[in-house]
């Protein structure tokens, strides 16, 4: 299973957006990591690539203020995002940075659930909330993919002010999701610095 980010940028601008979300990534992971000779350009150049093969474009055909990123380094996805968060680092053509730990094809989105499903598991909360988008897909999965959560937790529904967050992507042909402890999570990552 990958993991990833979803971002979403100003129309025109994803390259910058790209450059700016791997900067900010290595900002995050290079203190863990002692690889000082990051090559930005070729990782962007990278990205993009594996990007025009996953989706035909740098973007999500259709959608071109979204651009989804992969992580490929040993820090989980939310982790990236929480520090991100606590570093109260802000970015200028991001918009909004949404972190997914599990992500795979759409015909497997019960594996990905089932997964977010294991890692709520490992949290001492009482209440969850789920968290769901989707861009350029099916309509009638959402009630499937809410049916199969709410079957297979033991946490209550709180869809006020929930200790626990089920974030769902589905884009396209692909899910993603992430487990994320609700402080008060604003996926907006213009607005970081004013929280």
């Amino acid at each position: 299973m990958e993991m990833g980010f979803i971002i979403t940028c100003f129309r025109g601008r994803e390259r910058e957006a790209l450059n700016e979300a791997l900067i900010t990534f290595n900002t995050i992971t290079i203190r863990s990591h002692v690889n000082t000779s990051i090559n930005f350009n070729e990782r962007i150049h990278s990205e993009i690539d594996n990007n025009e093969k996953l989706f035909d474009h740098s973007h999500i055909k259709k959608l071109k203020n979204i651009v989804f990123i992969k992580n490929k380094s040993s820090c989980d996805s939310v982790k990236i995002y929480e520090e991100i968060v606590k570093r109260k680092l802000s970015c200028r053509f991001i918009q909004r940075l949404i972190p997914l730990d599990f992500i795979g094809n759409l015909k497997f989105w019960k594996d990905v659930i089932s997964l977010m499903v294991e890692k709520s598991k490992s949290f001492d909360v009482k209440t969850y909330k789920i968290l769901y988008e989707k861009r350029l897909s099916e309509k009638g999965l959402k009630d499937e993919i809410f049916d199969t959560v709410t079957r297979n937790m033991i946490l209550k529904v709180d869809l006020c002010n929930p200790d626990l967050l089920m974030v769902v992507q589905v884009f396209k042909t692909h899910i993603g999701g992430a487990v994320i402890l609700n402080d008060s999570i604003n996926f907006n990552i213009q607005k970081n610095n004013k929280i």
